[in-house]
């Protein structure tokens, strides 16, 4: 198998995904990596910090993706909750380093000489 290979393995339980998945990486080497696990570890520890950080991203120190008390409800719950918000988490297990987005360029300045006088009354009254 080429060393770069990645593969998802899922099913209900006592289907044999782990076992399977235990085999395959005595055979290649592969990490195993339970989703499940990775992010009911994470949600306990948010559960547990008394003020939740802001719903964003922090750079330094563990992955803090912190969820509404709104969603932390739901989940608490058993609503049904997208998977796709804990995929920082994952990447933080894995050792994927995370970025916050870069803020966009600033706008060039238009050229008033170029802009009709309509143009121009409009651009001043923003």
């Amino acid at each position: 198998m080429p060393p770069d290979y990645r593969l998802m393995m899922f099913g209900p339980r006592r289907a044999g995904v782990l076992a399977q998945a235990k085999n395959l990486s005595e055979l290649y080497g592969w990490r195993i990596v339970d989703f499940h696990q990775i992010v009911q570890e994470k949600l306990a520890a948010i559960i547990e910090i008394p003020e939740k950080p802001a719903n964003n991203i922090v750079t330094e120190g563990p992955c803090m993706l912190c969820l509404s008390q709104n969603e932390l409800d739901a989940i608490k719950e058993g609503k049904p909750f997208p998977a796709w918000k804990f995929i920082p988490w994952i990447l933080e297990f894995l050792g994927v380093p995370l970025m916050q987005k870069p803020a966009p360029p600033p706008e060039p300045e238009p050229d008033l000489n170029e802009m009709s006088e309509q143009e121009q009354v409009l651009y001043h009254a923003k």
